[in-house]
């Protein structure tokens, strides 16, 4: 018969999917506990909450002055002053002693109890004792003016907070005043997390050639504990169907529900639906219609469930975010509708979608007077930093196969941080991130780096609001000006940045001077991404010697070994160099210096900024601009290798 191997026969849509996690939530009864107020942050509210008290207690004066009889003021005037008999003195946190008459004020301190019947407070700036122990008052009050009468803010009985809410640090702050001091919430679903694969090995041990280290499993549970979920995660359990059926055994004794992430796939090795269908009832959905995501397990065990997630970060992430993280909201009580934060957003690039699937893009979000752009990320399931780097995830519809520029989409979010902060893209420069983490300091800012082409088209489609970029144009001789009028892009400025020199990197033992060198050498190269200046240089270089060895910069990049093995900065470069895994690369001379490495000069070029015209007026702009100028640059630049200062350091060269 062969080995094993299990066939997607029907995959499923997302709404079916949601529905029946819906239903499984519906028949069974949810756990309610009762949990003093200041340990419920985050917590659902399992009942209708009534203030014990009334907010204030009792009626308290606004301001420092005088509790009167509004209408023992009605006729007074900063030239015909009202007097009246001072009864008495109330401090905050005492009792008034003494009742009111007409005719009589008391002094008052801001927040005290008012003196019955009084119903008024006379500020203190419009009044002047006398030694004949009166008050002189110099302007009307209205009746209650300066006054927080009783239960203004919330009234005895009232209902000051509903079921299905969560516990935010103001609630906890209002259901305190209001007497409440212990609450009934939805019991925390207890969920167990088990990685499965030969392939993985725990963060922090040595890792062995062809091993991974497990980062799915921390993410999935990470992301479920803000949810509002109790985790626990098991160790790595190998591709064995006897270890993880153990593994799963062990979890469901103490789990509302069991997430395996890896084992999911169609492949022979794959065994977590083998061990899925032994349970009963078993298996409900063998593959959804998303991609990233397709390869996704659901089962019941009892009133149990299991989940398999995909092992690739991307699909593993999408899947939880789409399913798993509305089903544990659902078993605290939350509503399906309110779970999902969903916007709509103007493409900047066209995608592809794919046919019978739904597919989810990542994609990087920036709001611009008032209109939301998505910039769409290009990206495999594995790819883990696209994650880091996107704000949330395009939705294609099922047999959608293109969505052109300017197209409007729905894109799932992660958060609403996009919103606030200002997104620096571009080229990787180790002086560059000097830089911008001193901004970091007081500005929320969130660098990713692209390569300087992708960092320029980010600023010039208003996705990002600083770019770094160092791109060269042979024809002119210039950097990144060229290119923003290739790309016809408006309302952007460029900075002059600074000088840097870039050349070979290599082993200490070696001395590289041309990629003829390294071909003839049989060394190993380590390239740089497509989009980064760097890579722009490389190939510029690569066509000049190529014309000179009389063939075509195609066959030329043949000949060199590991050159389709690219990595996006240059610290990358010069950390697999030190490590032995290659033996040279381009990066600047900072990093030779820094790993101890060999280093021939190709070029000194120039890294500058180019910010869009919308953040000129803020004052993280005005901040950059200070870090920029060459006083303050100086310092800093003597201290990293290779690294000088342009003429025209810190001045505006060019605007459009």
């Amino acid at each position: 018969m062969g080995e094993y191997r299990k066939v997607y026969r029907k995959l499923a849509d997302l709404g079916e999917v949601f529905e029946i996690l819906s239903k499984i939530v519906k028949a069974r009864s949810l756990r309610v506990e009762e949990v003093p107020v200041e340990k419920a942050l985050r917590r659902v509210l399992a009942e209708n909450i009534k203030a014990a008290y009334s907010v204030p207690p009792f009626s308290r004066a606004l301001m420092d002055g005088y509790a009167v009889y509004s209408s023992d003021t009605s006729l007074a005037y900063e030239d015909k002053p009202v007097k009246l008999k001072l009864a008495g003195v109330v401090k905050i946190g005492e009792a008034p002693s003494f009742e009111l008459r007409k005719g009589e004020c008391a002094e008052i301190d801001t927040g005290a109890p008012i003196p019955y019947p009084a119903d008024a407070v006379i500020p203190v700036e419009y009044t002047c004792k006398t030694p004949s122990n009166e008050v002189e008052v110099y302007r009307r009050v209205a009746k209650g003016e300066n006054v927080d009468l009783v239960g203004s803010d919330i009234a005895e009985g009232e209902i000051v907070a509903w079921r299905g809410e969560i516990v935010t640090p103001q609630l906890i702050g209002v259901l305190l005043s209001a007497g409440i001091t212990k609450i009934k919430v939805y019991s925390k679903p207890q969920v167990t997390v088990i990685p499965i694969g030969s392939e993985l090995a725990e963060p922090g041990v040595e890792l062995e050639y062809g091993k991974i280290y497990d980062s799915n499993s921390f993410m999935i549970a990470a992301l479920l504990e803000e949810a509002g979920a109790s985790v626990k995660r098991l160790n790595i359990v190998k591709d064995s169907y006897s270890e993880i059926k153990d593994a799963v055994d062990r979890a469901l004794e103490d789990s509302d529900i069991v997430v395996t992430i890896g084992g999911t796939s169609a492949g022979l090795g794959d065994l977590t639906y083998r061990v899925f269908s032994e349970y009963r009832p078993g298996v409900i959905v063998h593959g959804l219609k998303v991609s990233p995501g397709r390869p996704t397990v659901i089962a019941l065990a009892g009133e149990k469930v299991l989940f398999g997630l995909p092992g690739f970060p991307v699909s593993c992430l999408n899947i939880a975010k789409l399913l798993l993280v509305p089903l544990i909201k659902m078993l605290q009580g939350t509503s399906p509708s309110v779970i999902e934060k969903t916007v709509e957003a103007e493409l900047l690039s066209p995608v592809r979608g794919a046919v019978g699937l739904v597919k989810l893009v990542p994609a990087i979000i920036a709001e611009r007077r008032g209109k939301i752009y998505a910039y769409p990320l290009s990206t495999h399931s594995g790819a883990l930093y696209t994650l880091y780097m996107s704000d949330g995830f395009i939705t294609i519809p099922e047999n959608t196969e293109y969505l052109a520029e300017g197209a409007t989409v729905s894109v799932r979010i992660f958060s609403e941080n996009f919103r606030q902060r200002v997104l620096f893209a571009g080229s990787h420069c180790p002086l560059a991130i000097s830089l911008l983490e001193r901004l970091r300091e007081r500005y929320s800012l969130k660098i990713i780096i692209t390569g300087s082409l992708t960092g320029l088209n980010l600023v010039g489609k208003k996705i990002a609001d600083i770019a770094g970029s160092h791109l060269y144009d042979p024809s002119t001789g210039e950097y990144n000006i060229p290119f923003i009028e290739k790309y016809k892009y408006r309302d952007l400025v460029v900075v002059r940045g600074y000088l840097r020199e870039q050349g070979f990197v290599y082993r200490r033992d070696l001395k590289i001077k041309s990629f003829t060198e390294i071909i003839e050498n049989e060394l190993r190269f380590i390239n740089r991404n497509k989009g980064s200046g760097t890579r722009a240089l490389i190939e510029e270089i690569i066509k000049r010697e190529a014309k000179k060895e009389k063939v075509s910069s195609r066959e030329f990049k043949e000949r060199i070994k590991g050159f389709e093995y690219e990595v996006k900065t240059h610290e990358a470069v010069g950390y697999l160099i030190s490590r032995g895994i290659a033996d040279v690369g381009v990066a600047v001379k900072y990093i030779a210096d820094k790993y101890k490495l060999g280093f021939t000069k190709i070029s000194t070029e120039i890294y500058d900024f180019i910010l869009s015209k919308d953040i000129l007026n803020k004052n993280i702009a005005k901040d950059f601009m200070h870090v920029l100028d060459p006083s303050s640059l100086k310092k800093i630049i003597t201290l990293l290798p290779g690294y000088s200062l342009h003429k025209d350091t810190g001045k505006v060269i060019y605007a459009c």
